[in-house]
């Protein structure tokens, strides 16, 4: 007799493996959707956080600039305040001057230098 070989035999799958087997493959295409729904999620919110961090760069920036400026409105009045106070001074020493006050009690009364 001739050894030849046995044919290969065909196992028959059990309904319950291949339900098993399409179950298995169904959770984990959910587990992958799930997955790449929190990632774009994720990308979304470090997005969203970018620009939120971008806008408070843009105010924090408008709030110097604005504060600057104020500073500096205030530096100029205070310079026309101390110059409309000199000229007050002078105005006041050359009336009392021209009214006759002897320049020594204007000094005395007024000085120049404070």
């Amino acid at each position: 007799m001739e050894d030849s070989p046995a044919p290969k035999k065909k196992f028959k799958i059990h309904p319950a493996v291949e339900i098993l087997k399409n179950l298995s493959s169904a959770v984990t295409e959910a587990a992958d959707q799930k997955i790449k729904v929190k990632a774009k999620e994720l990308a979304e919110r470090k997005e969203i956080a970018s620009a939120e961090v971008k806008l408070k760069e843009r105010e924090l920036a408008m709030n110097e600039k604005k504060v600057e400026l104020e500073v500096r409105k205030s530096t100029i009045e205070c310079a026309m305040l101390e110059q409309q106070q000199k000229e007050q001074l002078l105005l006041s020493r050359k009336r009392l001057l021209d009214s006759g006050v002897n320049i020594e009690e204007i000094d005395a009364i007024l000085p120049l230098n404070k």
